[in-house]
């Protein structure tokens, strides 16, 4: 490693997985692990674990060189102080994220939104680079989202814009796991795709993905439902279509209010690429006519965003952001 580089440590709290790297000033991932986040085993044993992870990356070069940990976390946060207020895919409520880390690891940390610093990753270092307004979607464990505006983070009045994932479809619609109903978490995150696959084959529809699982649905996951639509099943094909409907439908209303230049779709259920990608941009198609019609183009790093935007944001504010390669002006304000 160069002697004069100067390193952060990015995480992504995630519903399903955490992860972790530590990224160099020029934006290159030096070394990275990722565990499964199994949240149904309690805030105290998910931390332990985010600490060690934390402390695997602090440990790969000399301490000096690091210069703060940077953590994207599910919200709704209180970004001032980076305590996660409630967070209902992991179960944690008025966590003190910030300042537990802090405490253990005695280096300066910062956290925004896990969805933010995915956007932030893309503003960096991915698709949307050089785009100064774009909206950006994470397709996962839930839905996240985030609002890029004039080249900034908007955050809101309190910190807490940018939840595109509960954006309300149907009021009357099924049940989201914040407690509220039809929001496009129902439809369209990693979980409503299995729930609603399981739906339609207790309901009697036709599919091979009963043999994939040996016949236990409990099995099934958004990767199954993928891997059968590849191999033409009809109705993952469908569940596949009706989510982009699902989606498009969201970004319609996103387009004709804030008119971006471009839309970035990332997170897991995004893997399955132009099968999703298609549907959506042929409703967008057909339903934006007031305002010159955006791109929509899938994220292009992958899992990694979330945590090179982490690294990226602590490189900034900590004065390290080698050359100048991004923006200061990009960066989050809640102060």
């Amino acid at each position: 490693m160069d002697t004069d580089t100067r390193y952060a440590v990015g995480m992504d709290i995630g519903g399903t997985n955490i992860r972790t790297a530590l990224v160099s000033s020029k934006g290159l991932v030096a070394t990275r692990e990722q565990r499964k986040t199994m949240p149904e085993r309690g805030f105290d044993t998910v931390f332990t674990e985010i600490v060690q992870m934390l402390g695997n990356m602090t440990s790969a070069v000399d301490t000096h060189k690091i210069v703060g940990i940077g953590i994207g976390a599910p919200g709704p946060l209180n970004l001032k102080e980076g305590v996660i207020i409630q967070t209902h895919n992991l179960g944690w409520k008025n966590v003190p994220l910030k300042e537990l880390i802090q405490k253990r690891l005695q280096l300066p940390v910062y956290v925004d939104g896990d969805s933010n610093l995915a956007a932030f990753g893309e503003k960096w270092l991915g698709a949307a680079r050089g785009v100064n307004n774009f909206v950006c979607l994470t397709l996962g464990t839930g839905v996240g989202g985030a609002l890029i505006l004039n080249g900034r983070i908007y955050h809101g009045a309190t910190g807490t814009a940018g939840h595109i994932g509960h954006y309300i479809i149907n009021p009357d619609g099924p049940e989201c796991g914040c407690g509220g109903r039809g929001h496009l978490e129902a439809y369209a995150s990693a979980t409503a795709i299995v729930r609603r696959t399981i739906e339609a084959i207790k309901a009697g529809q036709k599919s091979l993905i009963p043999d994939l699982v040996e016949g236990d649905l409990s099995k099934l996951t958004s990767l199954l439902v993928f891997e059968a639509a590849k191999a033409g099943d009809g109705l993952a094909v469908r569940i596949f279509r009706e989510t982009g409907l699902y989606i498009g439908l969201v970004i319609t209303s996103l387009i004709n209010i804030v008119n971006p230049e471009l839309v970035v779709i990332g997170g897991q259920v995004a893997e399955a690429g132009d099968l999703l990608l298609d549907s959506i941009r042929e409703y967008v198609a057909k339903m934006v006519s007031l305002v010159p019609q955006p791109q929509i183009v899938p994220a292009m790093l992958g899992s990694d965003a979330g945590i090179i935007g982490a690294a990226g944001m602590v490189l900034v504010e900590t004065g390290f952001d080698s050359g100048n390669t991004i923006s200061k002006q990009f960066l989050p304000r809640w102060d």
